[in-house]
């Protein structure tokens, strides 16, 4: 007979467990649990302060761009809103909403969505929900560097 093996898509990567039986694999994965949990909570916060300035929050905890639209383009502009909703992410739907609300209004959002998404900067979850990649993070301490110093986006 042979192993069993379960890959995860975590937010972070992916994770393979194998065991040679259903029993071993399910104390492999309680394990998991203790450790996947850890993982996912230091994860869960920006640092503190970083985004102050750039990134502000709507009555609905939503993020919004603060900075002026010379500073970010649209796909800065998605991974900073992605970054700042943290582990909950947000739909397709609710990026084009809070791009507007920010002031930042394309009709291109959707294929630069895909773009970074490609490019491996960001994922979408079983939900639909987009979020930040670890790679999609440094990008985004990147952007911050950019606007903090006070350069224009390329277009």
């Amino acid at each position: 007979m042979g192993s069993i093996r379960i890959t995860l898509r975590r937010r972070y990567g992916d994770v393979e467990i194998e065991g040679d039986n259903v029993e071993e694999v399910i104390e492999l994965l309680e394990g998991f649990k203790r450790i996947d949990e850890e993982i996912s909570e230091i994860l869960r916060e920006p640092l503190k302060g970083e985004l102050v300035g750039i990134v502000d929050y709507d009555r609905n905890q939503k993020p919004i761009i603060k900075v002026r639209k010379e500073f970010v383009t649209v796909k800065d502009a998605i991974l900073l809103l992605l970054y700042a909703s943290k582990e909950s992410g947000l739909s397709n739907t609710e990026i084009n909403e809070q791009l507007i609300k920010s002031g930042i209004r394309t009709t291109s959002h959707a294929a630069r969505l895909s773009e970074l998404a490609r490019e491996g900067y960001v994922m979408r979850n079983e939900k639909g929900k987009y979020l930040v990649t670890e790679q999609g993070k440094y990008q985004v301490q990147e952007i911050i560097k950019r606007i903090r110093g006070g350069e224009n986006a390329e277009t």
